[in-house]
């Protein structure tokens, strides 16, 4: 009786292992990645205007689209190309940060949202990078 019970647990473990890997090897998924996850433009003064970009690409095993990209505050602007990203394929975001009128650290994000292109029921996601400085002012 224990030989059996630990033969049927032991193929009950390998059977689980091995539907979990088809499962998440063969269903489609998104997964963009941004490189720089933040932007750290240091110490600047009120004056300097900087400029970035980051790199996005699409490590999943799916089409994705880039719907939207939405800057966390008025000192951000952005420029990006929207549509469709492949498996494997990169596309750049460029950012612009005025920190005119500020003082002290100045933190700002931007949200990338994109959408699933796998099947008819597309799903919305969405990643979030980040900008850091820290303003002096004369």
């Amino acid at each position: 009786m224990l030989v059996c019970t630990a033969v049927f647990f032991v193929s009950f473990v390998v059977s689980c292992f091995l539907a979990t890997r088809m499962f998440f090897e063969g269903s489609p998924y998104p997964d963009i990645r941004a490189e720089p996850a933040e932007l750290n433009f240091g110490t600047i003064s009120e004056t300097e205007i900087q400029t970035g970009e980051y790199v996005l690409t699409n490590h999943g095993n799916v089409p994705v689209s880039i719907t939207d990209v939405i800057p966390g505050c008025g000192c951000t602007n952005v420029n990006f190309r929207s549509g469709r990203l492949e498996p494997g394929e990169k596309t750049s975001i460029f950012v612009r940060m005025n920190p005119y009128g500020r003082k002290g650290e100045l933190t700002s994000s931007v949200v990338i949202a994109f959408v699933n292109r796998s099947s008819e029921n597309s799903t919305p996601s969405s990643l979030s990078v980040g900008m850091r400085a820290n303003i002096q002012t004369p």
